[in-house]
């Protein structure tokens, strides 16, 4: 018995599986972008300098990205301090860091959170979505 067309699936196979890295970050990367963007929609804004600190970094290598807001008081408007902290569940260990007394008054206005809440489930359809243009090529 001969097979027929075996060394070009093989090829097919090979090239996919170079290149499924680079969708599936493209993916990532789309859906980071989403979430930043989602994000300066909700974040309050006063003189613009916690707007100006927010962005995104890829680690394609690592296939990730992070969305940030880099102003040293980001973590107290998105949680609040003292009596009106308000952390979303599953999230004290991350929120514990930027804990310093349990004192002060600001209520939260968060922004980051809800932008992520509203958009993570974006993420496998977009994934997907690169895959397939991947395997249609």
């Amino acid at each position: 018995m001969k097979l027929k067309g075996f060394a070009q699936l093989n090829r097919y196979i090979q090239r996919f599986e170079r290149n499924s890295e680079t969708a599936i970050n493209r993916g990532i990367q789309q859906t980071a972008r989403m979430i930043l963007a989602d994000a300066l929609s909700r974040v309050p804004v006063d003189k613009g300098l916690l707007k100006a600190s927010m962005g995104m970094e890829n680690n394609t290598d690592e296939m990730n990205a992070k969305v940030y807001a880099g102003a040293l008081y980001s973590a107290f408007l998105e949680f609040g301090t003292g009596a009106f902290i308000d952390i979303p569940t599953g999230y004290d260990e991350y929120a514990k860091e930027f804990y310093v007394d349990g004192s002060g008054v600001t209520k939260p206005q968060p922004f980051l959170f809800p932008a992520l809440f509203a958009n993570q489930e974006k993420l496998l359809p977009l994934i997907e979505a690169e895959l397939i243009k991947l395997l249609r090529k």
